[in-house]
């Protein structure tokens, strides 16, 4: 026996009739026919009554039953094998926050990009809320907090991303000659508390999670903040930030996107656009890149891993590899 002549008589079996069966397995009549008798030889008994529609024999029944398995299991084999051989794969998914593009990224893309030319690279938008539902559809998911249950970090990044950024005048405005004192603390403490007599300016996002953080900050300092505004849209928030509305409290990466502490202070030195890392209690900021805990990541993927944790090491932060 063969596999090709056993899937003809599962096909006659099914069919029950050699005629149907011949048309659907695109062969001529007479050689179904043929390799019928053949098999039935081997098996030393009729598999079939010859009657119309066929029939199947107590022992065609025997062989339909296992021949079943026996050619799923056999098709199982082949795509197990064409899943090891196979071309390994010119794509990879990255999924982001949905509150902001990461000014790094850019960076990271055309590093990976001049190793690997040939890969295409999608980056789709996931809501930190959401990730556990989408991770199966990315092949990473750079998240600036922690997660756990069926995702696992492989490169993780000790970082500082909430910032309070304000214009000097703001500051002169309410503490006047204090300002000075006032602004030596808060370099030296990171105690946001040094701004609560200003009004703020806050950072909303599709799942709260922005917002959580930036509670997470006032509730540290342990003041309720004045909010003058807040807004999920981050140039507006900026742009106010800009003007002096208020203190802008968010991810330092927005800062430096957004408004760019450094170019705001050349154009208009009299009224620098300060910027103070502030202090945060109960859980430790982090960036860090993950998977689907059961992933195995396939080669593209796998070298942007090591592209991040290359890119990231160059600086201050320190990775730990984790997985």
């Amino acid at each position: 026996m063969n596999i090709r002549n056993i899937r003809y008589f599962v096909t006659i079996a099914q069919e029950r009739s050699i005629t149907s069966a011949a048309r659907k397995l695109f062969v001529s009549q007479q050689s179904l026919s043929g390799q019928l008798k053949k098999l039935e030889e081997e098996a030393g008994t009729p598999l079939f009554y010859r009657e119309v529609p066929l029939r199947l024999t107590p022992a065609g029944e025997v062989l339909y039953q296992d021949a079943g398995i026996l050619l799923q299991n056999y098709d199982a084999m082949l795509t197990d094998l064409k899943a090891v051989t196979k071309e390994p794969k010119q794509t990879f998914t990255l999924g982001i926050s949905t509150y902001s593009y990461p000014p790094f990224l850019s960076e990271l893309f055309s590093r990976f990009h001049r190793i690997r030319p040939d890969v295409t690279v999608n980056v789709m938008r996931c809501s930190h809320a959401r990730v556990g539902r989408c991770i199966q559809k990315m092949d990473l998911y750079l998240s600036y907090y922690s997660l756990s249950g069926d995702i696992k970090s492989l490169v993780t990044f000790d970082i500082a991303p909430f910032c309070a950024c304000l214009r000097e005048s703001l500051a002169l405005s309410a503490y006047g000659d204090n300002w000075d004192r006032r602004r030596d603390l808060l370099e030296h403490t990171r105690d946001l508390s040094l701004l609560k007599d200003l009004p703020f300016i806050l950072q909303l996002d599709e799942d709260g999670s922005i917002a959580c953080d930036s509670k997470a900050c006032f509730e540290t300092a342990g003041f309720q903040p004045k909010v003058a505004f807040s807004s999920e849209y981050c140039e507006c928030n900026a742009d106010l930030c800009r003007n002096g509305v208020g203190v802008f409290l968010a991810p330092k990466d927005y800062l430096v996107r957004y408004l760019n502490p450094e170019e705001v202070t050349r154009k208009k030195p009299e009224d620098p656009l300060l910027c103070f890392p502030i202090l945060l209690l109960g859980f430790a900021p982090q960036l860090s890149l993950c998977c689907a805990r059961n992933r195995h990541l396939e080669e593209p993927a796998a070298t942007f891993v090591s592209v991040f944790r290359e890119y990231f090491s160059e600086g201050d932060a320190e990775a730990t590899h984790t997985a």
